[in-house]
């Protein structure tokens, strides 16, 4: 296991990062503990309920993992132990990963109080998670963004403020490694702000508000959901030719209209004109919202302001990601494969 944690994944100029690197400095961003705790609820549900031999359950389990391939292209059984050997995971290990996210999200709601895994399980569940859910690769990506910021201002160095060890390490880490790499990953985050705070300018965040234009339009409506359309249809009608409230609408249909509040860019790609065009008091839809058949009733409409506090924090996002991304390009190479 220290044998995996220790290999490497990537390289920035002269520093190689390794699978403890990443998994520290996801801990230092504060991110880890939730990751963490997904998996420490996987294992506790398989644990604890895998005994009830649901044969539903078990095909969910098994589309998820049909699912699994289909995303990678994986058509044979034999390309994907190909796949999995690659990663250095079994077959056997690749199933109990899956089981453990298809039951972690069924029995969601009865997991309190199950208790924890012991050390080594959870050690060897999290090397799984990193090597074949896009676990290991988002993480991965995000650490070597960061080391490519501080390298193209010349902050890959350890920070001079001393590095303070966090009380409890993630698995997999032990304290001499993390005292040795915690100085260089703060130096990786300083130069990350540094480089943020020059590429990050108010002409930089107002061209990005203008390209946006359209796509940043804010709209607060009320919405009502129907499982089938008919009788979305047949309230739409009583909204738009017979001038009932919302309110009224959703008790005749004993239904609850919920508050929301959404930028155009987040809808599907079909509903963004119906949105764009809308003003406040227009009923649109119903629309096919996932499994559901959605009403909305403007409230208001906001267009994109280059002073609106909330649209400067969402373009300066925006081009820090892209920043990111560019010099991650450049100054990246890969050591292990996702």
């Amino acid at each position: 296991m220290d044998k995996f944690f220790a290999g490497p994944v990537f390289q920035v100029d002269h520093e190689t990062f390794s699978w403890r690197d990443v998994v520290l400095f996801t801990h230092e961003r504060g991110d880890w503990q939730d990751l963490l705790e997904e998996i420490q609820a996987g294992l506790a549900a398989v644990r604890h309920f895998a005994h009830l031999d649901d044969e539903a359950l078990e095909e969910r389990v098994d589309a998820a993992a049909a699912e699994f391939r289909y995303d990678r292209e994986l058509i044979t059984a034999e390309e994907t132990e190909a796949w999995l050997r690659a990663r250095g995971v079994t077959a056997a290990e690749w199933l109990a990963s899956i089981r453990r996210t298809v039951y972690r999200e069924h029995f969601a709601d009865r997991l309190t109080g199950l208790g924890a895994a012991a050390g080594d399980e959870i050690t060897e569940a999290i090397r799984v998670e990193l090597r074949c859910t896009g676990l290991g690769h988002r993480l991965a990506e995000q650490c070597a963004e960061y080391a490519a910021v501080a390298a193209a201002v010349g902050r890959l160095t350890p920070s001079a403020a001393e590095a303070e060890l966090p009380a409890s390490l993630p698995p997999g880490l032990d304290p001499d490694h993390a005292r040795t790499r915690l100085p260089l990953l703060a130096g990786m985050l300083e130069g990350a702000e540094e480089f943020r705070q020059a590429a990050i300018t108010d002409e930089a965040i107002r061209r990005e508000i203008q390209h946006h234009k359209m796509e940043w339009v804010r709209l607060e409506c009320r919405a009502l959901a129907f499982a089938d359309p008919s009788p979305a249809r047949e309230a739409a009608l009583c909204l738009k030719d017979d001038g009932q409230s919302i309110e009224d609408v959703a008790a005749s249909a004993h239904l609850e209209a919920t508050d929301m509040r959404f930028y155009v860019d987040e809808l599907d790609m079909a509903l963004q004109p119906y949105f764009v065009s809308a003003m406040a008091g227009d009923v649109i839809g119903p629309s096919a919202v996932g499994e559901s058949w959605t009403l909305f009733q403007v409230l208001s409409k906001t267009m994109p302001g280059e002073s609106d506090p909330e649209l400067r924090d969402r373009a300066a996002g925006r081009l820090f990601a892209r920043a990111l991304a560019n010099e991650a390009q450049r100054r990246v190479h890969w050591l292990t494969v996702f």
